[in-house]
């Protein structure tokens, strides 16, 4: 089974969809070969991610492997969609997700770019909680876990202003 498929498109560290025809998909291996070159062909080293998400690991070792992380450790903040670690983690857990977080580059500009063009299309109508969930999966999760998976809730938090995007950014 194409590694694409297995995953749904979803990079597995941005938790974004990877549309098929943007030629920036690459399957990064988590262990690095260079670390442990007899895991270069086993299926289970493999991960799904953005071209971008991949350069950004690189040789990267010692940050949390997508596989493993459980619900909750990393928090979104709203309204500033930065990704932290839950504060109720014990610290060991909380330093590997802020790690993980700095490694990926996850609180950069185009990660929050996405995040809000994402939640801005489901705040206008133009997307379902369904396809927000299959197309921004960690988003929407928090959205619930958050309770603001209702429009309105998100839009009491959140501004449709582009500008936004930008302080939130500062």
């Amino acid at each position: 089974m194409d590694l694409y498929e297995r995953y749904g498109g979803i990079c597995a560290y941005s938790a974004h969809w990877i549309p098929p025809d943007c030629g920036a998909m690459t399957v990064d291996h988590f262990v690095p070969k260079s670390a442990a070159p007899h895991l270069a062909y086993e299926w289970d080293n493999y991960r799904l991610c953005t071209l971008e998400m991949n350069r950004n690991k690189g040789t990267k070792e010692g940050i949390l492997d997508p596989f493993v992380i459980q619900p909750g450790w990393f928090k979104m903040d709203f309204p500033s969609l930065q990704v932290t670690a839950e504060s109720s983690l014990p610290s060991a857990t909380a330093r590997a997700v802020t790690k993980t977080i700095k490694s990926f580059k996850l609180n950069d500009e185009t990660c929050v770019k996405a995040r809000y063009a994402y939640l801005q299309d489901y705040m206008g109508n133009h997307r379902d909680f369904y396809s927000l969930s299959h197309d921004a999966p960690f988003l929407a999760f928090e959205l619930q876990r958050q309770g603001m998976a209702d429009r309105e809730a998100i839009k009491k938090v959140m501004s449709y202003d582009e500008p936004y995007v930008a302080s939130a950014l500062s």
